[in-house]
């Protein structure tokens, strides 16, 4: 699946619309998605505390899929939330595993294809947030199969500023 472009408008907040530009230029070849290796911190560093990774697991032989925090960039330490790295992201949601809240990261595994979004938390911060944008990136190191989801989240307050 090759990267796409996604119709991002000019409201859009400029680190996703950096992240989502950077994860383009970053697909190894045609018709193929970049890998976690590809992806160099030290080109996205003024991004690193807005970012998490989330490892894409389970979904063979049966298995649910489910999704395991990698990495927490600092920002999202500090609104709230609650996950680390290794916990899986479903023990966050009331309904577990068949949460609504987890569609987008569902959508993305399914399609290959990002996933933007701005608006409530679905999951529990810090009761400052108003809104939040966040943009998922699908990873896969064999170029089709995703294992990781790139994903960056900007947050809001009631007035509208980032915060």
């Amino acid at each position: 699946m090759p990267p796409v472009t996604m119709p991002l408008s000019a409201t859009v907040h400029p680190k996703i619309i950096q992240l989502h530009e950077y994860w383009r230029t970053k697909a190894p070849a045609p018709r193929r998605l970049p890998s976690r290796r590809h992806i160099d911190p030290t080109e996205i560093s003024r991004l690193l505390d807005n970012i998490w990774l989330l490892d894409v697991v389970g979904a063979v032989d049966g298995e649910a899929r489910r999704f395991r925090f990698r990495l927490i960039g600092d920002a999202m330490h500090r609104k709230g939330i609650p996950g680390r790295p290794g916990t899986f992201i479903d023990q966050f949601f009331d309904q577990g595993l068949a949460d609504p809240g987890l569609a987008d990261l569902h959508a993305v595994v399914d399609t290959g294809l990002p996933s933007w979004s701005r608006g409530k938390p679905v999951l529990r911060h810090k009761h400052e947030i108003f809104a939040l944008e966040r943009i998922i990136l699908p990873l896969a190191a064999d170029g089709k199969t995703i294992d990781i989801l790139l994903c960056l989240t900007v947050f809001y307050r009631s007035d509208g500023e980032e915060f």
